[in-house]
């Protein structure tokens, strides 16, 4: 039995042995960008096992650690066996003893074991004959490990020497996971800081070419994209009737250098920028001169009506144009591509001076289009008054199939004829429909005139030919909707009364092009929309840590009107004494800078809450590394401190909405005193304090769950008290009624994080 005076020896044992690994501990929590790997660990396990051996007087004692599968124990450390002969041997899951500890979870005590037993392949040749082993569990009491002793003389261990053993397997177990956790956290901040530097580069790069107007606007805005760290010389040349100009430069050529780059370049000749034209391909070397080695890039910039050009890159020593500089390079020319067409589309529509009437009537469809189907079915209408009397436009589906979107006549009597065309005869992809033929091969197609034979090719039966017969098809053209360098359609125009001729070729090849960025920009709508959802995602919380003691639930409301996302943020986590630390905010500004500052924003409050954990310490520690963390946008924030023992609450705020609270008489704000927000200098927060009684629910929120545009703070901060109050009292019924309040088309974000004492 054990007495007092045991466990307290257990307690001063146990404290002893584990003071290497809370150096350990205290070492990587002082210097946050230490290099924590598995073998660090190795010294301070053999300082503790060392010392185990010596406080119980036994022969051996040894830490198996479990692989990542579980079905496997490897030996970390040992002291009193030959570690050349133990250190990495294995043994399976549910063998032998120490396995079987670990797939039990519960301690073990051997009081005699049959001579000339080895309980463990790691104890090969030692013959013990008592043994102790206890698991290392993991914070969610999962078996990560064992820890045992073994001593060459019977009945060795008492309760005292189990109970050190386990008590260290304990202690083991929490060391293990903090450290996990830490470098886990670090990660997790230091791909949050390159995102946000690789999202800035790209928005620098996209603004800057968005506002170019020429040609040569895009090529100096590429080579000014690129600084000397990419490449000590930079250029871009502009493709010509028969050559390549050298349109901007910057840098100096290595001494020496030889590249086959001239100002002019022929597009017969064998330099490596008229062969990145001719194939649209990348090209990447490495030149070796008298004075050294470089390395260069080529890479085309291609347009959907071919290359426009190319940009080239070199860099003094072998190996500089590194994947992350590839990819980099490869953004810059895709969108260096998309401004070199929007010029030449400007450059189109002056020399089309005429037909301006026209489109900006296109233009007008353009911008007040908030549907797809229904936009191109009014372009349809509106390409029927000049080019045809038939205007049929086909889209290229996520799945791959055809779908025919619009068709019209001009003739409201005939439309009906021309309705069938829409439900019953889309083109088969199979066939040698003028729109499959425009998809597949990106170019446009045309007849003069449709003489039977070609009627019949087009049509899928002879109920479709006869269809077209009696709406006397007579000459067409079929241009590809591209977009960005894909094909994401086709329009086709029917004239019934008279053969196309070239200049209403291409009238239609320019309506053309405003119908494709219709289906290109709904398509890069969701696309981007998904990528943000996706972005927002990954910077948040997968999951809310359980915490004991305490009832949480947490919602996250994208904004459905634009296309970026925001910057609120709510985090949740356990402090080592059993204290909830919560936070609840919103980063100023609703694009990908503010996700990127908010997940930023996030690891360090984490990182800062092991030295500051009350609210006012923390929000003064974030106040105090503001300028070293970069950030340039404000931050509203509140945080709090809950005691799930006592209800003792605490709670600051960085100039947010304060807390509200829903009890049995209804639901109150909380009088936090609002400090200014983070971003601003402002001496040390004030705290409220106060306590969460039984039955009530805590509410922290954004912005985003009241309605101050329409309403104003006041009123709409009522409101939500009022929804919040009527109905059950739990955390997860507070969030669904509020949650149900809030409009279905939202310009902001919303965050909400609830919590209650738990009453179990």
């Amino acid at each position: 039995m054990l007495t007092i005076e045991n466990l307290l020896a257990i307690e001063r044992a146990a404290a002893a042995l584990v003071d290497p690994l809370s150096r350990l501990w205290r070492s990587v929590r002082a210097d946050a960008d230490a290099s924590v790997v598995p073998r660090s660990l190795d010294p301070a396990l053999r300082e503790a096992l060392m010392a185990m051996r010596r406080l119980l007087s036994v022969d051996a004692v040894a830490i198996e650690l479990a692989n990542r599968a579980g079905d496997e124990l490897i030996a970390r450390a040992a002291a009193g066996l030959d570690e050349e002969l133990t250190i990495g041997t294995g043994t399976r899951a549910g063998e032998r003893t120490a396995a079987k500890v670990l797939a039990s979870s519960e301690p073990l005590m051997v009081a005699e074991l049959p001579s000339a037993v080895a309980v463990d392949p790691v104890q090969e040749g030692s013959h013990p004959r008592s043994l102790a082993a206890a698991p290392i569990l993991g914070h969610d009491h999962h078996p990560i490990g064992v820890f045992w002793a073994a001593s060459s003389e019977a009945e060795r261990f008492a309760l005292v020497g189990q109970g050190i053993l386990q008590l260290v397997a304990d202690r083991l177990g929490a060391a293990l996971d903090r450290i996990e956790i830490f470098e886990r956290e670090r990660a997790a901040r230091r791909e949050a800081e390159q995102l946000a530097t690789r999202i800035a580069r790209i928005q620098r790069v996209t603004a800057e070419l968005a506002a170019t107007r020429s040609s040569d606007e895009v090529a100096a805005t590429v080579v000014r994209s690129l600084d000397p760290a990419h490449g000590t010389w930079r250029g871009v040349w502009l493709l010509g009737e028969k050559h390549l100009e050298l349109s901007a430069e910057s840098g100096d050529a290595p001494p020496g250098w030889e590249p086959g780059w001239e100002h002019t370049v022929e597009l017969e000749s064998s330099s490596p920028l008229a062969a990145a034209i001719a194939s649209q391909t990348v090209t990447y070397g490495v030149t070796t001169t008298s004075t050294g080695e470089s390395s260069w890039a080529v890479l085309p910039i291609v347009t959907h009506d071919g290359a426009r050009g190319a940009l080239a890159l070199v860099a003094r020593g072998a190996d500089r144009v590194t994947p992350d500089l590839r990819a980099f390079l490869a953004l810059v020319v895709r969108q260096a591509a998309q401004a070199l067409e929007r010029a030449r589309l400007v450059e189109a529509e002056r020399q089309a001076a005429e037909r301006a009437s026209f489109f900006a009537q296109a233009a007008q469809v353009l911008a007040e289009a908030d549907d797809l189907a229904a936009t191109l079915v009014r372009l349809a209408d509106l390409a029927v008054t000049k080019v045809g009397e038939i205007c049929l436009i086909d889209v290229v589906a996520e799945d791959g199939h055809l779908a025919r979107m619009a068709a019209k006549h001009r003739d409201p009597a005939l439309q009906p004829l021309v309705d069938r065309l829409l439900a019953e005869f889309p083109p088969d992809p199979r066939s040698e429909h003028p729109a499959v033929r425009a998809i597949t091969t990106g170019e446009p197609t045309w007849s003069e005139d449709m003489s039977e034979a070609l009627l019949r090719a087009m049509t899928l039966s002879d109920e479709h030919f006869a269809l077209a017969r009696s709406l006397g098809f007579r000459s067409f053209v079929t241009v590809p909707l591209a977009a960005s360098g894909t094909v994401v359609g086709a329009m086709t125009s029917v004239s019934t009364s008279h053969s196309f001729g070239r200049d209403e070729i291409i009238f239609a090849e320019d309506l053309a092009s405003h119908v494709a960025s219709v289906v290109e920009r709904a398509r890069r709508y969701e696309s981007v929309f998904r990528t943000s959802m996706i972005l927002q995602s990954s910077l948040l919380p997968p999951r809310v840590p359980e915490a004991p003691g305490v009832v949480v639930d947490t919602r996250y409301l994208t904004a459905n009107q634009g296309l970026e996302v925001g910057g609120d943020f709510y985090d949740l986590l356990v402090l080592p004494a059993g204290d909830v630390l919560f936070m609840v905010g919103d980063v100023a500004g609703h694009d990908r800078d503010a996700a990127a500052q908010m997940g930023h924003l996030r690891s360090a409050a984490r990182a800062l809450a092991g030295r500051s954990p009350t609210p006012s310490a923390l929000i003064s520690a974030l106040r105090s590394v503001w300028g070293l963390l970069g950030f340039e946008r404000i931050v509203t924030m509140v945080v709090g401190l809950l005691d799930p023992s006592s209800g003792e609450l605490a709670i600051g705020s960085a100039g947010h909405y304060a807390p509200l609270l829903v009890g049995a008489s209804g639901a109150a704000f909380l009088p936090v005193p609002p400090g200014p927000p983070l971003g601003v200098e402002a001496p040390r927060s004030d705290v409220w304090r106060g306590k969460i009684e039984a039955g009530q629910v805590l509410l922290a929120y954004t912005d985003g769950a009241v309605d101050e545009r329409t309403v104003g703070s006041d009123e709409s901060m009522a409101h939500l008290a009022e929804i919040a109050a009527v109905g059950e009292r739990s955390p997860v019924a507070v969030c669904d009624r509020v949650v149900a309040g809030i409009a279905s088309q939202r310009r902001d974000d919303v965050a909400l994080l609830a919590l209650s004492l738990d009453p179990s």
